[in-house]
Parts: C-alpha cells; structure tokens; sequence
C-alpha cells in the first residue's frame, strides 16, 4: 500500500469547486473535470508491488469527496470524525489552531449559509469556541452528505472508538478497501510504534495515553470557549432541524 499525505492541489481543486459556475472562476465544468481526472491519475500511480493507494485528505478538502468517489469508479473512502466536545477540546489546544480556525471560517460559513434554516452570525462576532463549533458543523455537514451520498463506498469511523480497539477497526478498514487481512499483523497494531508519534510531527511523542492527558488540560484551560461552542451548536439545532439531523447523526 502506498500512502499520500495532503497533497495540496487537493486544497486548490476544492477551492475551485466552491466556485465553479460563478463568474469569478478560473474554470469551466469542463476543465474542472478535466483537471481532477489528472490529478486523480497521477495520485494512482504506484510501484510495481502497490495493490492499493491511500490519499490522507486535509479536513477542509472533505468538500471534494463527492466529485472524486463519482469519478472513482473502485475508489473508497474513510472519514475519521469526532463529536462536538471532543473536537472543540482538540482544536483549541492546538497553537496554530487560532490562525488555522479563521483561515477556514469564510469558506466554511460560506458552505453552511446555503444550507441552514436559521439564519447565522456574522463570522467576526463568533468567539473562538464558536468558531471552532461552525467549523465542525461544516466539516460533519459533508461527511454525512458523503456517506449518504455514496453509501458503501464510504466508511466513518469515530476516531477516539478507533483508538479504543486499533485491531477490530483496523479489520474493518482493511474489509472496507477489500485488502486480505493479516492477521498477525493485526494483532500488532496496538503496539505499533507509530500510535506513539504526531503524525504531522513524528520526531514528537503523541501515544494515546498523550492525547488524553492533552484533552485534559484542553477541558481545564479551555473550558468556557468549549461550553460557547457546544451552546452554540446546540442553540442552532433547536432553530433548525437540518441542524439537529446532523448533530444527532455525527455527534451522537
């Protein structure tokens, strides 16, 4: 298996298809999918021994699921998520998290304003909770639309019930992009040394053990932003019922 890690054409394609058919796009229909076709076939390519390829997409260029799995035939798909809380706890311990969260915000704003009942607050006047809570909104809106969407091609997967059993997930996942299952090496999984790194940073320790005690000091340190967010959320859910439909379905 070959693995590929945010390639970024794939933030620059996903931007381009928030625009397509306005006045203000570099590209027509066309073109468009002329350039995905590209990019899908050179992310395809492998070594001689390669059976499968796995692009790791960016959060923010879950958007382009729908046009890549309707043009990938055999292509499947993995959507690791995470409930509200949670991800709230995650997202503001992070130290970029405050640029990251509003370099993302119009364009997820832009997203959830087309689709929402009730109407939104301006993106300035959201705390940094806040923020944190549309963004997840965003995010969760187009998984479930993708999983919907493509039913059986798409399998979510809740990351911290992932780290709770590495080996019966990891079953799964193997099932899901129809690879033979090891199961020796299944069995090693928990003990793999790459569950002990940061992943974006692997010269960093980062076990499971790690992560909770960082969601820990998150709760502590952050506790009034994650309460902002999670009202927000739920204030939102009791205005609109599209809303509530995608809070019950991921955040359960």
């Amino acid at each position: 298996m070959l693995s590929l890690r945010e390639p970024l054409p794939l933030r620059t394609l996903a931007d381009a298809y928030d625009v397509l058919g306005r006045p203000d796009s570099l590209l027509s229909d066309a073109q468009f999918d002329l350039v995905l076709a590209t990019f899908m076939r050179l992310w395809s390519r492998g070594y001689d021994a390669t059976r499968s390829i796995v692009v790791k997409a960016t959060s923010s260029a879950g958007r382009l699921a729908g046009p890549v799995l309707a043009k990938g035939e055999h292509s499947r798909a993995i959507y690791m998520n995470l409930r509200p809380e949670p991800y709230l706890a995650t997202l503001l311990v992070g130290q970029n998290s405050p640029i990251d969260l509003r370099g993302h915000g119009p364009e997820r704003m832009r997203r959830l304003s087309g689709r929402t009942a009730a109407p939104l607050p301006a993106l300035h006047a959201l705390s940094l909770g806040e923020l944190a809570a549309m963004s997840w909104l965003a995010e969760s809106w187009t998984q479930h639309d993708a999983v919907e969407q493509f039913a059986g091609k798409v399998l979510a997967l809740d990351f911290e019930a992932f780290l709770s059993s590495v080996a019966d997930n990891m079953v799964r996942v193997l099932a899901h992009f129809e690879l033979p299952e090891d199961g020796r090496y299944v069995s090693q999984l928990s003990r793999s040394p790459v569950l002990t790194r940061y992943s974006k940073a692997p010269e960093y320790a980062y076990s499971p053990e790690v992560r909770a005690e960082v969601l820990r000091d998150s709760r502590r340190h952050n506790r009034e932003e994650i309460r902002k967010g999670l009202d927000w959320l739920e204030r939102l859910a009791r205005s609109d019922h599209a809303v509530a439909g995608i809070v019950n379905a991921v955040g359960a």
